[in-house]
């Protein structure tokens, strides 16, 4: 049978070494083995390029990302709370900055930005908007358009 003990002789050689090279045996096990910090950065920027890629039939739901991460979307949200973060959080940041750069573009209109971003109607983009600028779609695209005009004149 296999124990899952280590050998006594090289458990007594640890304890018997100097602190120094416990220490060094530390940093070194550390680098060959990247903490959670490392595995959150990862979790964060994978649902960060999820969030930014189209999903089938536009759905940014957790259950939906943590299906294409291979986990359970429970252990999704623990993840991205040791990092202190929400995949709310997350997907709201996305929408924001996707939706500002749609605003740009003058041929989507404020319901297919809305049906882009993943809202269930344009009302909702609407008052996200709001909330986002404390403005309505319509007067940010317009306030940039004039601030593009009057930079190329």
């Amino acid at each position: 049978m296999v124990g899952i003990c280590p050998d006594p002789r090289s458990l007594a050689a640890a304890f018997a070494a100097p602190r120094s090279s416990t220490s060094n045996l530390a940093r070194t096990q550390s680098r060959q083995n990247p903490g959670p910090s490392d595995r959150q950065r990862r979790c964060r920027d994978k649902v960060r390029r999820l969030l930014a890629t189209p999903l089938p039939e536009n759905d940014m739901s957790i259950e939906v990302v943590a299906q294409r991460l291979a986990m359970s979307p429970r252990t999704l949200q623990r993840r991205l709370a040791e990092e202190r973060t929400s995949f709310d959080v997350l997907r709201e940041e996305m929408r924001r900055q996707v939706g500002e750069t749609y605003l740009a573009d003058p041929t989507l209109s404020i319901g297919e930005l809305a049906f882009l971003l993943g809202f269930s109607e344009p009302g909702a983009f609407h008052r996200a908007f709001k909330r986002w600028h404390k403005t309505t779609p319509q007067a940010f695209r317009k306030r940039q358009c004039n601030s593009l005009q009057a930079n190329s004149a």
